[in-house]
């Protein structure tokens, strides 16, 4: 599987452009098994698939979840933990759509706004 990981990457620039990847989650945090999916954040502003593309990328262990740079911005005000994961402590696998700072800026406005912080067991109010 980690083999194939960057091919799949490749792939999915070639045929999502533009937009911008950023690999999280247990790879990222160095605490994926053999048996751990990859799991990619991918905003395009194009209307895909997504069901399509979540079905292709689970046939190459990735865990892909496809938004709009626009719901990007809806999500984070409203603390979603799979971009606050993505955008904390992932890395920008390429970036055509050049959101990825203007992302994580917001990002660490909403954290600090909302009082929270990243726990083992997941996001939590700071104490």
């Amino acid at each position: 599987m980690a083999r194939e990981f960057p091919a799949f990457v490749r792939r999915l620039r070639g045929t999502t452009r533009p937009s911008s990847a950023f690999l999280f989650g247990s790879r990222i945090r160095g605490t994926a098994s053999y048996m751990s999916d990859y799991d990619v954040l991918l905003i395009t502003g194009e209307d895909l698939p997504r069901a399509e593309l979540r079905a292709r990328a689970r046939d190459h262990g990735v865990d892909l979840f496809v938004i709009r740079p626009d719901e990007a911005e809806v999500l984070l005000e409203q603390a979603h933990t799979i971009l606050l994961d993505a955008l904390t402590e992932g890395r920008v696998l390429y970036d055509d759509l050049g959101v990825s700072e203007k992302l994580r800026r917001k990002c660490a406005q909403v954290i600090e706004r909302r009082g929270i912080r990243r726990t083992p067991e997941g996001w939590m109010p700071r104490k």
